[in-house]
């Protein structure tokens, strides 16, 4: 009688076990361990080039600013993977004109900061808050939850038409301010859900031939000033980006020393904190640490540390569209390849102002660069995707 008690405990207690450790492997298994990996990787390395920056200036104001701002990302990030999906479709609505109206306040003269002649910025004391990064997520939802209903046919006149309404008053708001860079990573992004949306091919071809035919005709407008939309400075910025030599002691020098540092790198790099480049100051400290930080890493770790960047993004990427193709959902589908989107344009367009590929548009590099309002955007894009995945389709 005493061995069959001693064995009903055992195999209790061994039940007990086998549930916990079942506990656990499902907890675990709501998360994409490739993203986290990939995050943690990269803000790591964000991390330890604001503090090399720093050194140029003797402070590391920017890299303790970037670490509260990382912290609370991560929070941020945690709590939302743990979010029902239909809270992100039901909130979209709200949130996406909550951040219309963002864009609206910070043109007001006396609320929008301007800096540099641009009207972009929202004085919150503890940071600066940049709307146009919000309205990439806003929009994004906006753009995701209205593909993803019913009645929805991309293929209609009318709904194409929405799709361009939701992509157009943030798109027009961001250009006012000005901010021509941000306004144009809206572009790509909707172009991206379209065509997963299953956009025709006959309408792709024939809008693409209708882009390049307008694309020629603006340029010529530019060109021979017939009634210019560019303003002064960002047409001088497209010109040395085509010729830096025009303005070598101006507006060429950031990029002629961002791609000197790249070169200077060799294979390993000079050593953290010892790039000459970045600390005697020819790399203005004004875009050493958020324009120009992959020039940075170039120099100080060299080909080889540039190259693991480069895969920590891959993987990245990888991650993203693992959780698109295994999203429950259209809806979930639809954003994870919008964020797929804004990550290949910031991470493509600020790598290729470093070596001369792009011409300086401003845009971060995602989780690198110093700034917060794009650390906490990044983060909440990225705590939206691990609760796609943890409510997944699952075989």
């Amino acid at each position: 009688m005493r061995i069959n008690l001693h064995n009903s405990n055992h195999s209790l207690n061994s039940k007990n076990e086998n549930s916990k450790l079942s506990a656990v492997i499902h907890f675990l298994s709501r998360f994409e361990w490739i993203q986290i990996f990939a995050i943690i990787s990269l803000a790591t390395i964000g991390l330890i080039f604001i503090y090399s920056t720093g050194l140029q200036r003797d402070s590391d104001a920017e890299f303790k600013k970037q670490i509260i701002w990382l912290s609370l990302g991560f929070i941020t990030f945690i709590s939302l993977s743990f979010f029902e999906v239909k809270l992100f479709k039901y909130g979209s609505l709200p949130f996406y004109l909550f951040v219309l109206s963002l864009l609206i306040i910070v043109l007001i003269p006396g609320i929008g900061l301007k800096i540099y002649g641009a009207r972009r910025w929202l004085d919150l004391k503890i940071m600066r808050l940049q709307p146009s990064e919000l309205a990439k997520i806003s929009t994004l939802l906006m753009l995701s939850w209205v593909m993803s209903l019913e009645w929805f046919n991309i293929n209609k006149f009318k709904c194409l038409m929405i799709a361009g309404a939701i992509v157009g008053l943030p798109f027009s708001l961001i250009v006012i301010e000005p901010d021509l860079g941000s306004s144009l990573v809206l572009i790509p992004v909707a172009i991206f859900v379209i065509f997963v949306a299953g956009y025709r091919w006959r309408n792709i071809i024939i809008i693409s031939i209708l882009g390049i035919i307008l694309s020629l005709g603006g340029i010529i407008n530019e060109v021979y000033q017939i009634k210019p939309l560019l303003k002064g400075y960002q047409r001088e910025r497209v010109a040395v980006f085509l010729n830096p030599e025009r303005d070598k002691l101006g507006r060429g020098w950031n990029q002629m020393q961002a791609k000197n540092a790249m070169g200077s790198g060799g294979l390993t790099g000079k050593g953290v904190g010892k790039g000459t480049i970045n600390t005697l100051g020819y790399l203005p400290k004004t875009v050493s640490n958020n324009d120009f930080i992959f020039s940075v890493i170039g120099e100080e770790l060299g080909f080889l540390g540039s190259a693991y960047l480069v895969f920590m993004y891959i993987l990245l990427i990888i991650s993203t569209i693992r959780i698109a193709l295994c999203a429950s959902e259209p809806f979930g589908v639809y954003f994870a390849i919008g964020v797929l989107g804004i990550i290949l344009i910031h991470s493509f367009v600020n790598m290729g102002m470093s070596i001369g590929i792009c011409p300086v548009t401003g845009l971060p590099l995602p989780l690198v660069s110093y700034g917060g309002s794009f650390m906490l955007s990044s983060m909440i894009m990225f705590g939206m995707l691990q609760s796609i995945y943890a409510h997944r389709k699952r075989d």
